[in-house]
């Protein structure tokens, strides 16, 4: 299961916790989301050495999810060293 962030400070602590950071933007409605769930949590424990992964719910965390310009799911970001 990926580390849920629901707050901005959440997201900004990941960012900089993580060297690598691979993080899901979903929603609770959103079908695609839901259908490619089991697919990315078997990602996320096969690359878990070398990335960490994490999600939004861009219903719960909307600050985040406008301050980044999210406007379709499933949407994915992978940071390196807290760059995009």
């Amino acid at each position: 299961m990926l580390e849920r962030l629901p707050t901005p400070d959440e997201y900004d602590a990941a960012l900089a916790r993580h060297e690598t950071l691979v993080v899901k933007f979903t929603a609770a409605w959103c079908a695609p989301c839901q259908k490619i769930a089991p697919q990315i949590d078997e990602l996320a424990q096969l690359a878990k050495e070398k990335a960490h992964f994490a999600e939004i719910d861009v219903d719960e965390n909307d600050e985040v999810t406008e301050r980044l310009g999210i406007s379709s799911m499933p949407t994915f970001h992978v940071y390196s060293k807290g760059q995009l």
